[in-house]
């Protein structure tokens, strides 16, 4: 049976570090403040686009299910415009290589949507607050995935990073 291979210890002292100074980066950067000022400002748009449309097919007995995806696909093809062409105007890889990023993250948010909306409406939550409540959680995390992933050069964030050390001894 061979032994699991070892991991760095100090590895995880360097991960906190960084990812205060990105938090103390966003503090300071008043780039970073606009794009998510604006991306809040677009999401609550789009919010409105999403309840509406939520809304109305509801009343209309779509099933919860349904109602719950169409508005909140159509809502995704409004968030995805309005970011690419108004907010992020990152144009380094084609629309198609950063709609595809954009369709995976979202993947993910929607699963995640249909989680808390079916969770809290089991639990006697209105389907709308269901709704509400399921895009807070998403926010931040789609504002960072957006703005490096989606809209960024499509990698990690150079700040999180964890360098290997160098080994002074090769030749």
């Amino acid at each position: 049976m061979s032994a699991a291979p070892e991991r760095d210890p100090s590895r995880r002292r360097k991960v906190l570090p960084n990812l205060m100074g990105f938090l103390h980066h966003i503090a300071r950067d008043r780039n970073t403040q606009r794009l998510i000022i604006m991306y809040a400002a677009i999401g609550g748009f789009v919010m409105v686009v999403y309840l509406a449309l939520f809304a109305g097919l509801a009343a209309l007995r779509v099933p919860l299910l349904v109602a719950t995806s169409a508005a909140y696909f159509t809502a995704t093809a409004v968030h995805f415009t309005l970011n690419r062409y108004i907010n992020f105007r990152r144009f380094d890889r084609s629309g198609f290589d950063q709609a595809r990023t954009f369709a995976t993250i979202i993947a993910v948010q929607w699963v995640v949507t249909l989680a808390v909306v079916n969770f809290l409406t089991t639990h006697g939550v209105r389907p709308t607050i269901a709704a509400l409540v399921a895009t807070i959680v998403n926010f931040p995390v789609g504002f960072f995935a957006h703005r490096y992933l989606t809209f960024g050069v499509g990698n990690v964030p150079r700040i999180l990073r964890i360098r290997r050390p160098q080994n002074d001894n090769a030749s």
